[in-house]
């Protein structure tokens, strides 16, 4: 994207001609992923934030949490019907008028959640119906788009009456309605913001390439997106402590639950004696522009804390966490305790929740409570505590206590307070209710916090863990309370696992070292795409938070570049979905494990899957579907595309894999944006591996696809395609070598 320099706008602006380009109208700070969250936010009402002229109806990478309005002039260079194309990440839509005013403007396309980038075809929408217009005439087109978080785009297409071919707008159509004094002092203040972001970045990048934390005195200075306040909101800042078990449910659900109500509320993965402490500095991911840097920021003060262990292997409170709690609490503050149930006394008393209960004077106990349909634990209790629900045999299940000038409440686990998608409406809203009173009560110990209440909140969480340690190309950020075997892992294990999935999948990372999170355990992660990229895992033992990087490095990584440095094209079932990270997930732990045989976790299973359902899912329509998952169990649909990939490299040697990534990027060279269809796709698999491989994927079940490819154009010249011979029997061992040089042709292993 271009931006016309200013002395050109404001010249332009104030004469008869026609300024060239669009006029850009950017809104920071909004919350939401659609428009319609742009049009009702109060901030919209008001003057943008910037204004600017662009010289084309697109652009990319302007950050997160913005609204975007472009207005410009089109002319149309013939006389007859004119269809527009629209997409974007995330919603957009497509206005345009009868004339050069805006009383006429009606909507002709829009994208609902998002697109690919210059991917005209994901969604019935995205096209107008053909519109009529009159050579020379000039008709304002407007668009309105909501970025909400991760990956931004839009661009809008246009197909003329002299052409079938959808292209982009020229800047030749494209001119300024004519600029107000306002508009033109604006336009100046908005320059002047527009290189002083550009000297923010230029810092930023460098801090970026030494893989450093921005230290808190640039932090201060940057213009960064936040979250907004809350509506109603009630100026009670609530942390969501998830530094000793992450859990997903409560790390979005909960957090975006207690916002909803008019909390402040910020997850963390860093210890609490590294956040409890007003204006101590903490990890965090800022939004500058189209990167989201780590940078230090001034702890928050908190009214509440929620906190809690539901698994006892998960990470231990240590002795100055439990310090830093206990002062908080006397000193005013409110804590929501979740806990769990011991398998036994022995586990119980081992248990660092329970030491940390003990001061309280509670515990949770192996005796199990039922209430109505959930098994709890039953909690011992000192007399200083306050029943406040029992089990349906009479034995407390949630309690509270008074603790110097502040308040503790202890429940039997997160479920009461967690309003879950299944749940219905009355339940949803009970447990809202006893959210609302929970904190309420929690709070009174504790003036609110108010003041500037917008809280770090990118990256899945606003609080990363303070620690850090340099493994090669890899940073890794941890809580102290990660166990020794972690610590471990970090130094023996890490980087060679880094190098081992980018050897197996070559792709052109920046220059700034990839970040890993290490999250207490429990379970799974999350990828980050935006620079810096990097990989959240959620898991206690040294293999498992292995593959898990593995998967989640893998969400984060795009194909090998073609000869001119780009990844071009994308396949039907998503080049970055969890096919692609289950893969390496396989084969990471494979590598570490030495059980080759496993064959990507188990994929065969998916034959016994089908066998069970009585017929073949069709990838062609059921990948990565709720209609899949409940006949074939979740997972499984991935697993049988991990299966047909891992028979074709049972043929070719794991050269096969980034060679087909490689070759679909030279294909696509001309259309970067492009979607290909499953014929495609499957051509460009047999391309790569020099084999017709639409017997076989016919023969996995996939519908809509042809017979043969007995030949295909590649680089110019005509390939031959003799059929694959590869039968639907168990996949073989995971092949582990180093792959090959992916741009030359492939040899079969076997005949």
């Amino acid at each position: 994207m271009r931006v016309l320099t200013l002395s050109l706008a404001m010249a332009l602006a104030g004469s008869a001609l026609a300024e060239p380009g669009v006029l850009m109208e950017l809104w920071q700070g909004i919350d939401g992923d659609s428009v319609a969250d742009l049009t009702a936010s109060a901030n919209y009402a008001k003057a943008s934030d910037e204004l600017r002229v662009i010289d084309k109806l697109a652009y990319e990478d302007l950050g997160n949490s913005y609204g975007v309005r472009l207005t410009t002039l089109i002319t149309a260079p013939v006389a007859g019907e004119y269809t527009f194309y629209l997409a974007s990440d995330d919603g957009s839509e497509l206005w345009l008028s009868t004339d050069d005013q805006p009383a006429g403007l009606k909507r002709i396309a829009q994208v609902s959640g998002y697109t690919g980038p210059g991917s005209y075809d994901d969604q019935p929408g995205q096209k107008s119906a053909p519109v009529t217009l009159a050579a020379g005439g000039r008709y304002l087109l407007r668009v309105l788009h909501k970025q909400g978080g991760g990956g931004n785009h839009l661009s809008v297409a246009w197909q003329t009456p002299s052409s079938r071919d959808r292209v982009a707008l020229p800047t030749s159509a494209l001119s300024v309605p004519a600029l107000n004094e306002v508009q033109r002092a604006q336009m100046a203040a908005s320059e002047r913001l527009a290189a002083e972001r550009a000297k923010q970045r230029a810092e930023v990048e460098r801090y970026m390439a030494r893989g450093e934390t921005i230290p808190a005195k640039l932090t201060a200075r940057l213009t960064w997106s936040t979250e907004g306040l809350p509506q109603n909101d009630t100026g009670i800042n609530v942390l969501v402590d998830q530094s000793h078990q992450t859990q997903f449910v409560v790390l979005w659900g909960l957090r975006g639950e207690l916002r909803g109500q008019g909390y402040r509320a910020c997850s963390s993965n860093a210890s609490l004696g590294s956040v409890l402490t007003p204006g101590k500095p903490c990890r965090v991911r800022l939004a500058v522009d189209s990167l989201e840097p780590f940078a230090w920021w001034p702890a928050a003060a908190w009214n509440v804390v929620i906190t809690g262990q539901q698994d006892l292997k998960a990470q231990v409170y240590t002795p100055a966490e439990q310090a830093a709690l206990d002062k908080f609490v006397k000193d005013g503050g409110g804590v929501l305790i979740f806990g769990g149930r011991p398998a036994d006394q022995t586990a119980a008393d081992a248990w660092s929740l329970n030491q940390m209960l003990a001061r309280f004077g509670a515990a949770c106990t192996p005796t199990v409570e039922t209430s109505g349909t959930v098994k709890a634990a039953a909690l011992k209790l000192s007399a200083d505590w306050e029943v406040l629900a029992k089990g349906d045999s009479g034995q407390p299940i949630r309690a509270r206590r008074a603790w110097g000038k502040g308040r503790i409440v202890l429940a039997e686990s997160n479920a009461p307070f967690n309003a879950g998608g299944n749940d219905k409406p009355d339940v949803a809203a009970a447990k809202r209710a006893l959210l609302r009173e929970t904190v309420t009560w929690l709070a009174a110990g504790k003036a609110p916090v108010a003041g500037d209440g917008k809280l770090p909140h990118i990256g899945g969480v606003g609080i990363y863990p303070e620690l850090q340690k340099r493994a090669g190309s890899v940073m890794v950020y941890y809580a102290d309370n990660q166990p020794p075997s972690v610590r471990q892992l970090i130094d023996r294990d890490l980087e060679r696992a880094a190098k081992q999935v980018l050897a197996w999948f070559p792709t052109k990372l920046a220059a700034e070292p990839y970040t890993i999170v290490l999250c207490a355990g429990g379970g799974g992660g999350w990828a980050i795409n935006p620079r810096p990229k990097a990989a959240a895992v959620i898991e206690y033992e040294p293999l498992s938070i292995l593959g898990v990087f593995g998967h989640e490095m893998a969400h984060t990584m795009t194909g090998p570049a073609n000869g001119q440095g780009k990844v071009c094209g994308n396949i039907p079932i998503g080049n970055q979905g969890e096919s692609q990270a289950g893969w390496f997930q396989g084969k990471l732990s494979a590598l570490f494990s030495g059980e080759t045989n496993v064959a990507n976790r188990n994929c065969n299973s998916y034959l016994e899957a089908e066998r069970k359902a009585g017929r073949k899912q069709d990838l062609a329509t059921e990948y990565e579907t709720e209609a899949a998952r409940k006949v074939f169990g979740y997972g499984n649909q991935w697993t049988k595309m991990w299966y047909a990939w891992q028979k074709i490299e049972d043929r070719y040697g794991p050269t096969w894999y980034p060679r087909w990534y490689w070759v679909r990027s030279e294909r696509w060279a001309h259309e970067p944006g492009h979607q290909e269809t499953w014929d495609e796709c499957i051509e460009t698999m047999s391309i790569a591996v020099g084999e017709d491989l639409f017997p076989f994927w016919r023969s996995l079940g996939t519908s809509g696809i042809r017979e043969r490819c007995e030949r295909a154009t590649f680089g110019g010249k005509v390939i031959e395609l003799p059929i694959a011979p590869i039968d639907n029997g168990p996949a073989g061992n995971v092949q582990l070598g180093p792959i090959g040089d992916y741009t030359k042709p492939l040899t079969p292993l076997t005949k």
